[in-house]
């Protein structure tokens, strides 16, 4: 199956006309006939008269057979045209993408699949809201109906004993065979040995008590029994909001809560029972997750510097970087996570191709990887998307490649613009809305289409001069005195007193020689001059064995580069060298790469220098060349550094990954994939701090209006967080084969490397073969944070083991994103994906230290 048959069409993005609505879920209702999966065998497809969110799959064969199969719409992930054979067209073919499992339509009529096709997403629709809604009015009564479809494999609509027992042991209940059988006796109301939805509904309640928040609700209700009916009338409403107030730090609650609240409540005539008051804890509005911060709070009219974006490394790769496949998948992959900065490595082929050079990875073809882009970009985000190219092509493929995107991206590429020298500054992502920017390496003067005539101009050295000083004469006087300036302005480049330069620095008077140059010579002089790399008086060994190795794009192989693909790029690959970030040097279209341990020593030796020259100009971290399996670096202390893209793996799900996407879950989430940076990280982050405030240790502190302009700034501990961990629910998915699962739950900080140093990690006590609804009731666990902005936590579910932990669940969110009180921690699996009904139960407390 190639790539460049996929023609997919994203679920939500397909529109089907209002007129054919009830032809579509007739079509569904009645049956369709169609072709089912690889084998090509006839049958009939119909929505189920039971359960009206389940597709039943009949054959078309003289025996009846003694067990259907089904699709259960619920947990389509997306739907595609897409053909499971090579020879066969994808528009013929729907493929219904779950979790675990594609299926394959085939139809003998176009008419027939788009009736089908709408018929589904009107079903998945209604499913959705209608479990939503069941989710805010009783979630443990959804939670036992999801469970319940689950094990009914057999669609009567009752349970054995025997399937209600393989449930509870899947779900790793902590229950003996024995209490389980009475239990089953005991709502079994019609003794014929069969358990009825409601009955099974009533068994998971059971199973679920909760009687873990009993103390909290007799806080505010002191008269409830909680020996009596939990479903007994109890709470007022005055009563929950005083809750909130106190315990939540609710004070005020947004039009959708309070909406929410104002139907719940008068649905049980202003009054909630224990039950209720539970429902309500554990309803995802109930999340630790601020919802104010999840859409897209923060303001898009910014520099793109100001931003942290969301990157791929690699992006091509569906596994390792030396076996791996490369597919177009994974550029869609990599758009559903939020990405907005994705790699494209091009080498040459009979057209040019994208693949991992000198590897046995698999390649595509280019043309295919930018019609994905296009067709996929934008679906979620309409922010600017980052194309980083590594060009490795001949001149004859490199005009492919641009025209190419030319004729598939057309308008939408942001090219160079002709007032580029009157702009301080990269647009906003809101000034680039749907926009494609190419990264390459290149030189700004071929970019902007200038005729340049080749020369040879030759400084000579003073005869006093040291090797060193000559060279500092040369790069950090003459060519950072060009850069330096706020934009490449021409005219003011030229006219520049070179002579004045040299003088200052006792060098011979080379202006009369150098002004015979025009502007544009002088812009090509100073970006030959970047290509070199630079060393400094203050260089240690250290430091010149660390920072002078080829960067990732000298490390490429050079190829010469023609106008016609120069003239595509719109952000600058150069050359990294010292003089950049020391002097603030080059232009705003400029960008370097630096790998994960280069960043990580400039951070520790340079901090200042390299903060303020991410305030206005781009860099790019990746991972070092030796991470073949394609695992991920910490992000964290390039997220400190201020650069703006951070090019992680995105196939590998590991805990760098989980820090990454909880980084880019505010704002906007995969539907923005931009950040906004600290204010101390910004171009405008001079801000006055209230030393009354906000006090600070050492030198700081002896000026009263301190300016904290860098993360090793902020050195008190100001804000002080206490979690403490209730209780857990489906911590691990049913799929899960382990017999033994001993959770406990480990707690970390991760930030500056100050907060780091300080906060190390912490967890709770293991529980005996419980994770249907373990209790930990732990100690606080409590973490001092000296840089809030910048800090992350992040929660890990385990299995103690003899020989390691196993991790099951995750979750990891912003310190500033948490929300106090009682909350609900939603979690992931180790994939990185949500867990339904899993979540931890913990009270979080926040603290200002500050007096």
């Amino acid at each position: 199956m190639s790539d460049s048959k996929l023609n997919s069409l994203q679920l939500l993005s397909k529109v089907f006309s209002p007129q054919t609505k009830d032809k579509a879920l007739s079509c569904i209702s009645y049956g369709l006939a169609v072709h089912y999966s690889q084998d090509k065998k006839k049958y009939i497809v119909y929505q189920s008269e039971v359960d009206q969110e389940l597709l039943i799959l009949l054959p078309q064969t003289q025996d009846l057979p003694s067990k259907l199969d089904f699709i259960d719409l619920t947990q389509i992930i997306d739907i595609q045209e897409f053909s499971p054979f090579d020879n066969t067209p994808n528009k013929q073919w729907l493929m219904f993408e779950l979790k675990n499992k594609k299926h394959y339509f085939s139809f003998n009529q176009q008419q027939d699949k788009d009736l089908f096709w709408q018929g589904i997403l009107i079903i998945m629709k209604s499913a959705s809201i209608s479990k939503k809604q069941n989710m805010k009015a009783d979630y443990v009564k959804q939670m036992a109906l999801d469970f319940f479809s689950k094990a009914d494999q057999d669609l009567s609509d009752n349970l054995t004993y025997e399937e209600c027992l393989n449930l509870i042991q899947k779900l790793s209940v902590n229950i003996s065979k024995k209490d389980l059988l009475e239990k089953f006796s005991f709502y079994d109301k019609n003794n014929d040995k069969l358990l009825q939805v409601n009955e099974f509904v009533e068994i998971i309640r059971d199973l679920l008590s909760k009687s873990e928040l009993i103390p909290l609700f007799k806080k505010y209700v002191p008269h409830f029994d909680e020996k009596g009916n939990l479903n007994s009338p109890a709470m007022k409403k005055e009563t929950f909001l005083k809750f909130l107030k106190t315990e939540q730090k609710q004070d005020d609650l947004d039009l959708k809560s309070q909406q929410f609240l104002d139907m719940y409540f008068a649905e049980k005539n202003n009054i909630i029972s224990y039950n209720d008051f539970i429902n309500l804890i554990f309803n995802y509005q109930n999340c630790v997750y601020d919802p104010t911060k999840l859409s897209v709070y923060q303001s898009m009219d910014q520099p793109l510097t100001d931003y942290y974006i969301n990157s791929s490394h690699n992006t091509y790769l569906m596994a390792n970087q030396l076996t791996g496949e490369s597919s177009v998948q994974a550029y869609v992959n990599a758009f559903r996570k939020g990405c907005r900065c994705i790699e494209i490595d091009v080498w040459d082929g009979s057209e040019p191709i994208v693949t991992h050079g000198f590897t046995l990875t698999s390649s595509i073809k280019f043309r295919d990887v930018v019609q994905t882009i296009k067709t996929y970009g934008f679906v979620w985000s309409k922010y600017p998307i980052i194309i980083s190219i590594e060009n490795h092509c001949s001149q004859a493929n490199q005009i492919k490649m641009a025209n190419i995107m030319k004729e598939i991206f057309g308008s939408s590429m942001y090219l160079i613009p002709e007032n580029y020298s009157d702009m301080q500054y990269y647009p906003s992502p809101r000034e680039l809305k749907k926009k494609i920017i190419v990264k390459a390496k290149g030189r700004l003067s071929q970019i902007l289409g200038e005729s340049i005539q080749p020369f040879d101009l030759k400084l000579k050295k003073q005869s006093q001069s040291t090797p060193h000083q000559s060279r500092r004469i040369r790069d950090s006087v003459l060519f950072s005195h060009i850069h330096e300036q706020d934009q490449i302005d021409l005219n003011q480049i030229y006219h520049f007193n070179i002579e004045k330069a040299f003088s200052q620095n006792n060098a011979e008077d080379n202006s009369n020689e150098l002004l015979l140059y025009s502007p544009m010579q002088l812009l090509q002089i100073s970006e030959s001059n970047r290509s070199l790399k630079s060393i400094q008086y203050d260089y240690d060994e250290t430091e010149r064995t660390v920072m002078d190795s080829d960067d990732e794009t000298n490390s490429k192989s050079q190829v010469a580069q023609v106008k016609d693909f120069q003239r595509c790029i719109s952000m600058v690959g150069v050359s990294f060298t010292m003089d950049m970030i020391k002097l603030q040097s080059g232009s705003i279209f400029d960008i370097f790469s630096l790998s994960e341990e280069k960043i990580t020593y400039l951070l520790k030796k340079h901090e200042k220098t390299l903060v303020d020259y991410h305030k206005k100009f781009f860099s790019r971290i990746y991972p070092k060349g030796s991470r073949v399996d394609s695992s991920n670096y910490d992000p964290l202390p390039s997220f400190v550094s201020g650069s703006q893209i951070i090019a992680l793996n995105f196939q590998t799900c590991d805990y760098p990954m989980l820090m990454y996407l909880s980084k880019f879950q505010q704002n906007g989430g995969i539907f923005s994939g931009y950040v906004l940076k600290p204010k101390y990280l910004r171009h405008n982050h001079l801000e006055q701090i209230n030393s009354d405030n906000h006090k600070l240790c050492g030198e700081l502190n002896k000026n009263k209006n301190s300016l904290q302009k860098y993360p090793s700034d902020f050195v008190k501990q100001i804000k002080e967080i206490k979690i403490t961990i209730i209780s857990g629910q489906c911590l691990k998915r049913e799929e899960d084969d382990s017999k033994q699962f001993n959770p406990f739950i480990e707690v970390s900080l991760k930030g500056t490397e100050l907060d780091e140093k300080n906060n190390k990690t912490q967890k709770t006590k293991s529980i005996n073969n419980n994770t249907f609804h373990p209790i930990f009731n732990s100690s606080p666990i409590t973490f001092r944070v000296a840089c809030p902005e910048l800090a992350m936590i992040s929660f890990q579910v385990f299995s103690s083991g003899i020989i390691k932990n196993e991790l099951f669940a995750q979750y990891a969110l912003d310190f500033e994103c948490i929300r106090q009180g009682y909350r609900i921690i939603p979690l992931w699996d180790k994939e990185l994906k949500k867990i339904e009904h899993g979540m931890l139960l913990a009270h979080i407390e926040i603290l200002d230290l500050y007096t």
